[in-house]
């Protein structure tokens, strides 16, 4: 059995130097890919959930708020405020009414559901 990247034997239908030739040289992988770059660096360095654990899974980071987060009433969040808009595009994007001045198209003005209030938190009606 051949190794994962020996070169294959020759086709004795394939003109040696012509065109067909070339054209499966250049699809082949080389015959020494070179060093293994995970043995290289003594094993998989991070384990999968270390890797998750630093990704956050995609959490970003909301720069939309009135107030600093958390200085709101104990227990409320922002998806309980009255002042919570729902900006409708491709897809509903969370928004805090009060800062509408400074909306822009990116993630950088949006606001989570589930962050603590802030001191403008307001009671839906």
């Amino acid at each position: 059995m051949r190794k994962r990247f020996e070169p294959a034997p020759p086709d004795p239908g394939i003109k040696p130097g012509g065109i067909r030739e070339r054209a499966l040289r250049a699809v082949r992988p080389p015959a020494d890919p070179g060093p293994d770059l995970v043995e290289l660096a003594g094993g998989p360095v991070l384990t999968p959930a270390q890797r998750r654990a630093l990704n956050k899974s995609g959490y970003r980071k909301c720069h939309g708020h009135a107030a600093p987060v958390g200085s709101g009433p104990a227990g409320e969040t922002c998806g309980t405020c009255a002042n919570l808009i729902r900006k409708q595009m491709a897809r509903d994007y969370l928004k805090c009414k009060l800062m509408q001045a400074v909306w822009t198209g990116g993630y950088g003005t949006d606001v989570h559901a589930r962050d603590p209030a802030c001191r403008k938190w307001e009671k839906r009606p």
